[in-house]
């Protein structure tokens, strides 16, 4: 994940659940999160901001799960997917919202919605199954959740965020 001012400036922790590897320790400031080209499927998330805007800000980010559909809103830390399940994130939304404040409530989430009308930019992409990184890249704002992946298309969510070195 990058940011319209790099997700970086946010300083976001964030760890992965993998299949046949379980949580992996926890990276940031661009480091990938998953795995790419193991064919190893993400199964869940947590995401956490750290630093000075950590008391003025809130992360939320949700997981579309294969065969259950958009999960419910986590943040600051809650876990997003499923573990023990073998079931695939295919693909993930991520919103930065003022502490406190709602996190969008549509399924999925909506440029028109209001209660999160007041969010900051980030910017949002994935390694996805068969496609790799960049596919779906958008960037979140006042009126946009940024969605990574694919939905109906059986596609698993490999890796966040996107490895700056590429």
């Amino acid at each position: 994940m990058t940011a319209a001012a790099p997700l970086m400036a946010w300083e976001v922790s964030y760890t992965a659940h993998v299949r046949n590897q379980g949580w992996q320790s926890a990276k940031s400031d661009g480091e990938t999160a998953g795995t790419t080209g193991e064919g190893l499927q993400m199964e869940a998330i947590t995401m956490t901001l750290t630093g000075t805007k950590a008391d003025q800000y809130d992360i939320c980010y949700r997981v579309h799960v294969s065969g259950i559909g958009w999960m419910s809103w986590a943040r600051n830390g809650e876990i997003a997917g499923t573990t023990g399940f073998s079931l695939p994130v295919e693909a993930m939304q991520v919103v930065i919202v003022a502490k406190g404040a709602a996190a969008p409530t549509a399924n999925p989430a909506s440029d028109t919605e209001k209660s999160y009308q007041n969010s900051e930019k980030i910017k949002l992409a994935g390694h996805i199954q068969d496609i790799g990184w960049g596919q779906g890249e958008q960037t979140a704002d006042q009126r946009n959740t940024a969605t990574v992946g694919t939905t109906g298309q059986a596609l698993r969510l490999e890796a966040v965020p996107p490895d700056q070195r590429r």
